[in-house]
């Protein structure tokens, strides 16, 4: 765990060569540059946490290789580029923090795909579209219980949303809490 330092510079791409690493913390320290994609080497990786840093680039495609990762980490940084469909690979997800980076594009209706998903921050970029419907399948108990996106402002909402727990105001960069009978559209009254 390297986590709330004040390293600096690159990300080491050696690091793909230790092979046993389960965790990888970095997050919260000064880093530079691209995720070396030597990282997607570390088959056993359960844990990868490189948020607040100042990372940019794209999200290296064989970080979607790593099937055994339950928590990805990648908020506060400035990726750019889309999120790629190959992010449904991740089986055993739990947790998806990719919040306040530069991301464009639509949202991959992959995730959908992520059943293990409970916790999904992906407000504070550019994407476009609406937040796929097939997301709101996901919600419930024993589901996907958190997803933040960009739903505002009010007048103009950014990503639609039709079960966000949390509504992020690109502009401002306020949240606005949803209710649960909001956030649920199979517990809307026809009233």
């Amino acid at each position: 765990r390297l986590d709330h330092n004040e390293f600096i510079g690159i990300i080491p791409s050696e690091l793909g060569r230790l092979s046993l690493f389960q965790e990888l913390w970095m997050h919260a320290n000064g880093f530079t540059g691209n995720v070396p994609t030597e990282l997607g080497l570390l088959n056993d990786l359960m844990d990868l946490r490189l948020a607040e840093n100042n990372l940019g680039g794209t999200i290296p495609d064989l970080i979607y290789s790593l099937t055994q990762l339950t928590r990805l980490h990648l908020e506060k940084n400035k990726f750019t580029g889309t999120v790629s469909t190959r992010i449904g690979n991740l089986a055993n997800l739990e947790r998806l923090r990719v919040s306040s980076n530069q991301l464009t594009g639509p949202m991959p209706v992959e995730i959908s795909q992520l059943s293990g998903l409970r916790l999904a921050w992906l407000h504070l970029n550019r994407f476009t579209g609406s937040v796929p419907t097939e997301y709101c399948n996901n919600r419930g108990v024993g589901l996907l219980q958190f997803l933040s996106s960009d739903c505002g402002p009010d007048a103009a909402p950014s990503t639609p949303c039709a079960c966000c727990s949390n509504c992020c105001d690109r502009v401002f960069a306020f949240f606005k809490m949803i209710p649960d009978d909001c956030a649920n559209p199979s517990t809307k009254s026809n009233a």
